[in-house]
């Protein structure tokens, strides 16, 4: 159940960049753009097969 709307800036402890947080979102981009690639070769087998 959702809880009552707290506006961006009343969240105790989110006033900081987290190293944790963007190391995790800069290695899932990395991750997601190695993929792109990837899925275009493994696509494009398929359809010539």
């Amino acid at each position: 159940m959702l809880g009552p709307e707290t506006p961006s800036g009343d969240i105790e402890g989110m006033d900081t960049i987290n190293a944790g947080d963007t190391a995790w979102v800069l290695g899932s981009a990395g991750l997601v753009l190695l993929m792109t690639p990837g899925l275009a070769l493994f696509y494009g087998g398929m359809v010539r097969a």
